[in-house]
């Protein structure tokens, strides 16, 4: 596996194969909704890294 980084200008195009990972995490915390970390995945003010296997399919996602 491996991780990457997802740049902030391909995030909208990557959301829609990840939102099943965020809305699972964020199900466990009261910090934000999975709604708002998208906000902040898209304007940038997070950043998204997502763990992808040898055929580029993505196995996991990490919000820093």
């Amino acid at each position: 596996m491996q991780i990457e980084l997802v740049s902030v200008d391909l995030v909208p195009m990557v959301l829609p194969k990840v939102r099943e990972h965020l809305k699972e995490g964020f199900a466990h915390t009261d910090f934000c909704s999975a709604e708002q970390a998208e906000v902040f995945l898209c304007n940038g003010t997070w950043q998204l890294l997502v763990g992808v296997n040898d055929e580029k399919e993505i196995q996991g996602v990490y919000v820093m």
